[in-house]
């Protein structure tokens, strides 16, 4: 798995604050291969990172990013504690309140995953003094995962957009309707040991294995890599737009096809 790349403080609030989502999950839903359950939604509507902490959905606990708040919802009651100057400790006071207002049994408990690049213990208060840089990690998502659901949408692929809770990728994979057992992985992720940089990015898999980039012919909009993270496309961030970030995913698609069909999977 690759490391995140801590950048500056605006990276370390953005991944402490996720963490108490996943964990919320971690302690109260059931456990599924590869910790899927650990996986977070993002709303581009609501502003938010979100989880749903119980099995029938009923229950909402989200990090709403403009307002850097963690918001906790039952029955259409919403609930809400600022980061800003608001400490680890009180924090888990207000987490572990509202779930046992909630009806929750059992003891909510915070696991970090990432202890060397993202330290934090009882007394670690939130500060965030300035949105831009921010603003703009936010932004970039957004619009890799609009052009992610537009290339969901051409190709009449319903599945949904997930959050890897460790890495904070964005993913969807979803399987060609051809004879060859055939997959696509469509992303966007945050700098890391590999790449320097947020960036799209896309996977093609023959089975569980994934495909060679060999023979590939040049990208008009990003570039192939082949390494520990990534054996497929990559796309970085610095320019992206809508139009930029579409084209790259359909370029990347036809090319794959064309490989597939004209060699077979490899």
């Amino acid at each position: 798995m690759e490391c995140i790349k801590t950048q500056n403080q605006t990276m370390t609030v953005f991944y402490l604050a996720l963490q108490y989502l996943s964990n919320a999950s971690r302690c109260y839903l059931p456990k599924q291969p590869r910790n899927k359950h650990l996986d977070l939604v993002f709303s581009i509507a609501d502003d938010s990172f979100v989880v749903y902490p119980s099995e029938d959905s009923k229950c909402v606990f989200l990090f709403n990013y403009k307002r850097l708040t963690l918001e906790w919802t039952v029955n259409n009651l919403p609930k809400v504690i600022r980061l800003n100057g608001t400490s680890h400790k009180q924090l888990l006071k207000w987490i572990r309140m509202v779930f046992k207002e909630a009806g929750f049994e059992k003891t909510y408990k915070y696991i970090s995953k990432n202890k060397e690049r993202f330290p934090i213990d009882d007394s670690y208060v939130f500060e965030l003094e300035e949105m831009i840089d921010f603003e703009r990690m936010v932004h970039l998502r957004v619009v890799a995962h609009q052009a992610i659901h537009k290339i969901l949408k051409d190709h009449d692929w319903v599945r949904p957009i997930r959050i890897q809770s460790f890495t904070l990728s964005s993913y969807v994979k979803v399987k060609w309707k051809t004879t060859y057992d055939v997959s696509m992985l469509f992303g966007f992720a945050i700098p890391n040991s590999m790449i320097d940089q947020h960036y799209c990015y896309v996977i093609c898999y023959h089975g569980n294995r994934k495909i060679t980039i060999t023979g590939m012919p040049p990208l008009r909009n990003g570039y192939w890599v082949d390494n520990d993270v990534v054996r497929g496309a990559v796309l970085p961030a610095d320019t992206l737009t809508p139009r930029i970030a579409a084209a790259f995913f359909n370029e990347v698609l036809r090319a794959y096809r064309k490989k597939i069909f004209h060699t077979g999977a490899k």
